[in-house]
């Protein structure tokens, strides 16, 4: 309630600020600035309490199928810009060819009232519910729940997507009608706290036994180690790069996009991106159901980065390339890369630090591989190279050295870190019951 609270806030100040309700007309444009950062540091603060409470909160609640619930929760996060951006699309006519309508500042509006709606207005509604009578009961009610979330996570996709793709071709009336649907389908998770869902038996159950994230790989429970304690690890640091890697490479990408395309003469960066908007998010909810199945096997989540570097690693060797065809088979392999760091870290922290001190810790990850890879990879490294192979007078680079020795920079770059998980799974199922 009080990250919505201080995202709403910040957004609405955005907003006044904008459309000038609030007039800094006798600022300077350094106390301007400074004060715009203000409110990016109240949205951040607001969004890091939302996070990383949400996340503690499933990993407690959900320990058998605590990567299910994570990656649906993420899958609902990979889809929320696109969300955003056509809701408002759909009640706010702004004339989407025109950048500079006045109309798209109300996009500020639009988001502090759906960061209020999504946080401060249920948080008047958990209820705590009783244990269930059984193990098998409580699992076989939450995987109902999940496959319904699975359900409304792919219509809202489908909702989305179509949204997007044909904005500039239908009249305003079916824009409104499809932002309806998707204020029905973000609402309709409320349904799961419906007692309905429930079952009378186990059925069956598949996830009975012992799993990592309750009592660790040989039967202990990981011991939960505070912020301060868990750097001081070579866990820590084995496990960050990767994660840094992963999202920095997704992060550059996305950045870079519309240069990658346009510097060997394409215009399909926008298709591409969609491409990747929906790849991401149908792999942040893989790749949390695919923690879980390992970890039924006595397998750390770790395996999973793995696997999701090995995707980047193949992307960005078809970058290299730098043919149209092979950008886009680049663009959806990393873009499953990507969108398996974002379950996997919550699941990998809690696996490997505790559950304890997870919101914290899980939010040193996020935020560091956020911030570095979106320095580093959106910007340091292709900007430098970009400029250098840009003629003298022009602002826009053409070839494809524009981007290649970026491509294989971050190629080297993840086969450092497949060699830095590849110790740390090693390390993992070696020591067992010790971490």
């Amino acid at each position: 309630m009080l990250g919505g609270m201080l995202q709403f806030t910040a957004f609405m100040l955005f907003w006044a600020i904008s459309v000038k309700i609030i007039d800094l007309g006798n600022l300077n444009t350094l106390a301007v600035l400074i004060l715009l950062s203000l409110c990016s540091i109240v949205q951040f603060l607001g969004s890091s309490c939302v996070t990383g409470q949400v996340f503690a909160t499933a990993v407690r609640n959900f320990p058998a199928q605590k990567g299910r619930v994570v990656g649906l929760i993420k899958g609902w996060v990979g889809l929320c810009g696109a969300m955003y951006t056509q809701i408002f699309v759909g009640f706010v006519p702004v004339d989407l060819d025109d950048q500079d309508d006045p109309l798209w500042l109300y996009f500020c509006l639009v988001a502090a009232i759906c960061c209020i709606s999504a946080t401060f207005v249920p948080s008047q509604y958990i209820r705590v519910h009783a244990p269930a009578t059984s193990l098998a009961v409580f699992e076989a009610n939450v995987r109902r729940r999940v496959r319904l979330g699975y359900g409304i996570l792919l219509c809202m996709g489908i909702t989305c997507i179509t949204s997007a793709l044909i904005e500039h071709v239908v009249s305003r009336m079916v824009l409104t009608g499809l932002a309806v649907i998707m204020i029905c389908l973000w609402a309709s998770p409320v349904i799961l706290a419906w007692d309905g869902l429930d079952v009378a038996d186990g059925g069956g159950g598949v996830l009975d036994i012992p799993l990592i994230g309750e009592e660790g790989v040989g039967g202990q429970k990981p011991a939960s180690l505070t912020i301060k304690k868990m750097i001081k690890t070579l866990d820590f640091w084995l496990f960050l790069w990767p994660c840094l890697v992963l999202i920095g490479g997704g992060i550059g990408l996305t950045t870079n996009i519309a240069q990658m395309f346009g510097s060997i003469d394409s215009s399909g960066n926008v298709v591409a991106l969609t491409f990747f908007s929906a790849t991401q998010s149908l792999s942040r909810v893989g790749a949390g159901g695919l923690c879980d199945v390992l970890r039924r096997r006595g397998l750390s989540g770790a395996v999973v980065v793995l696997g999701g570097l090995v995707f980047m690693l193949v992307g960005y060797a078809c970058f290299v390339v730098n043919t149209e065809g092979l950008l886009f088979v680049g663009v959806l392999c990393a873009g499953v890369g990507f969108g398996s760091a974002w379950p996997v870290m919550v699941v990998v922290v809690a696996e490997l630090f505790g559950e304890e001190h997870l919101g914290g810790n899980y939010m040193v990850y996020d935020g560091v591989a956020s911030a570095v890879g979106a320095l580093v990879f959106g910007k340091f490294i292709p900007e430098e190279i970009y400029d250098a192979h840009t003629e003298d007078g022009e602002t826009d680079c053409y070839g494809k050295e524009c981007f290649r020795l970026t491509y294989v920079i971050i190629v080297g770059l993840v086969l450092s870190a497949v060699v830095s998980v590849s110790i740390l799974i090693k390390r993992i199922h070696k020591k067992g019951d010790k971490f």
